[in-house]
């Protein structure tokens, strides 16, 4: 939840856009991951001077009886193009269903 205060994100945003230019990793996108995830990336993004997109979550099947709604995950708005070196921007991994989702997304 460090996301809430600027100055922090921002902070981290540099210390890990050092990381990854100190490992030489390249990007020319960054996407990030529905919703927190969308300010890192986007604040990594501009720390390296990459091209930001997200993606947005899409229901399917809207949840009965207090059960959640069903949602996948799709680019709507942002594409991406044949080549890209894709880094995928989450604040949270909790069993990596999203990343899985999203690797799929830059697959597809």
């Amino acid at each position: 939840m460090a996301d809430q205060w600027p100055a922090v994100l921002r902070h981290t945003a540099i210390e890990l856009a050092n990381l990854f230019i100190i490992g030489d990793y390249d990007a020319d996108v960054i996407l990030g991951a529905p919703m927190a995830g969308i300010k890192i990336s986007s604040a990594v993004a501009e720390q390296i001077g990459c091209r930001h997109i997200f993606a947005e979550k899409k229901t399917i099947k809207i949840g009965e009886n207090g059960q959640r709604n069903e949602d996948e995950l799709i680019l709507s708005r942002y594409g991406i193009h044949p080549g890209d070196r894709v880094w995928i921007g989450e604040e949270l991994i909790n069993n990596i269903s999203t990343a899985l989702e999203l690797i799929k997304l830059i697959e597809d």
